[in-house]
C-alpha cells in the first residue's frame, strides 16, 4: 500500500465494527513532530534552581541502608520510545548484584521497552567481571519487540566489603551523550535555535545596518559640505532641535502644513517656520509662509551663518 490514512469512525454492521486501531497507530501521531528520547524538562521535581539544570531519569547513590545487595536510585522522568511513553513519577530504588571481592564490572541501567509484555521498565544489565578493564555488556534488542535505552553505567569496583554501597564517583549518567539515550527533540523546528542565537543574529544585523548607513552618511556629507558654506556642526544640531521642539499638530487641523514638492513646514506658530531639512539637505534660511497665498508660496530670508 503506497498511501494510508486515519483515523476514521468505524462502521457497524450486524454488531461488528469494520476497523480497529493499535497503540502504534495512536503513537504514530507524533511521527515527524518529535524524535524518540527523554523529555529534558519534565517533571518539575528534577529541576535544580541553584544550577538551573534538569535531570530526568538521573541515577544517583541510594541513601537506604541495605544488606545483601547494592542499590542505586533512578529519579523521575518521562520518555517517548518506539511509539510508547514511559513515566517515572517518583524515585525508584534499583538493586544491583553485590561486589566481587577481586574483580570489577560495569553494569548498565536502561529504559526497557517491551511490546510483547506491553510494559516499559527500568532494567539492569550486569556486566562481565574482570580483574582489569571490565566492559559494558548491553542486553540484546529484538526489533519491534524489545529495545533498551541506556541511561547510566555503574562501575562496580572490587571490594572485600562486598556490601559497600555505590558512590557518586562510580555512576556515569549517559542521557544526552553519544552512547546514551537521547533527549526528545522537535522535528518541526531546528532545536539548536535558542534565544541567545536569535539575539546574536539581531545584534549582527544591527551592526551591519549601522555600518552601512554610517558609511552612506559620510559619503553624503562629503558630497554636500562644500555647498553648506560656513554652517557648523553645532548649527546643524540646533536646526534639528528647533524642528523637533516646534512641531505642532495644530498645523494639521488648521489647514497646515504648507508644503511644496520638497518641503514639510511644521511650527507652533503660523507666522514663523523654522529652518527645515529638504530631501536630507539642510536649508540655510528662515522660512515664513504667506498666510494669504496658496500653499506653494513661501517667503525666505537668508540665514546669517556663523552666528
Amino acid at each position: 500500500m503506497a498511501v494510508s490514512s486515519g483515523f476514521f469512525n468505524a462502521s457497524e454492521s450486524s454488531g461488528n465494527r469494520d476497523r480497529v486501531y493499535s497503540a502504534e497507530d495512536f503513537g504514530a501521531i507524533f511521527d515527524g513532530i518529535i524524535s524518540d528520547g527523554i523529555f529534558e524538562k519534565y517533571p518539575d521535581s528534577v529541576y535544580d534552581s541553584e544550577t538551573d539544570t534538569w535531570s530526568p531519569f538521573k541515577v544517583v547513590p541510594s541513601e537506604n541502608s541495605t544488606t545483601g545487595h547494592l542499590e542505586v536510585v533512578v529519579r523521575p522522568g518521562r520518555a517517548w520510545f518506539d511509539k510508547t511513553w514511559t513515566l517515572n513519577d517518583a524515585d525508584v530504588a534499583v538493586e544491583l548484584d553485590s561486589r566481587d571481592a577481586s574483580k570489577h564490572r560495569i553494569d548498565g541501567i536502561y529504559i526497557k521497552v517491551d511490546k510483547d509484555e506491553r510494559q516499559n521498565s527500568i532494567y539492569v544489565a550486569k556486566g562481565d567481571e574482570a580483574s582489569t578493564s571490565p566492559s559494558l555488556k548491553p542486553p540484546e534488542d529484538v526489533p519491534g519487540h524489545v529495545t533498551h535505552y541506556l541511561i547510566a553505567t555503574i562501575y562496580v569496583t572490587a571490594n572485600q566489603s562486598v556490601d559497600t554501597q555505590i558512590t557518586l564517583a562510580e555512576i556515569t549518567n549517559k542521557i544526552g551523550l553519544e552512547d546514551g539515550a537521547p533527549y526528545v527533540k522537535s522535528n518541526v523546528t531546528d532545536p539548536s535555535i535558542t534565544t541567545t542565537t536569535i539575539l546574536n543574529n539581531l545584534e549582527n544585523q544591527f551592526d551591519s545596518y549601522q555600518s552601512k548607513y554610517t558609511d552612506e552618511f559620510v559619503d553624503w556629507f562629503e558630497s554636500i559640505k562644500d555647498t553648506m558654506g560656513t554652517v557648523t556642526a553645532d548649527q546643524i544640531v540646533e536646526i534639528a532641535e528647533l524642528v523637533a521642539n516646534t512641531y505642532s499638530t495644530d498645523y494639521l487641523s488648521g489647514g497646515y502644513p504648507y508644503t511644496n514638492d520638497d518641503c514639510l513646514y511644521l511650527s507652533s506658530s503660523k507666522d514663523v517656520l523654522p529652518p527645515v531639512i529638504i530631501n536630507f539637505g539642510f536649508v540655510t534660511g528662515s522660512m515664513y509662509p504667506n498666510r494669504f497665498a496658496n500653499e506653494l508660496t513661501v517667503h525666505t530670508e537668508t540665514l546669517q551663518t556663523g552666528e
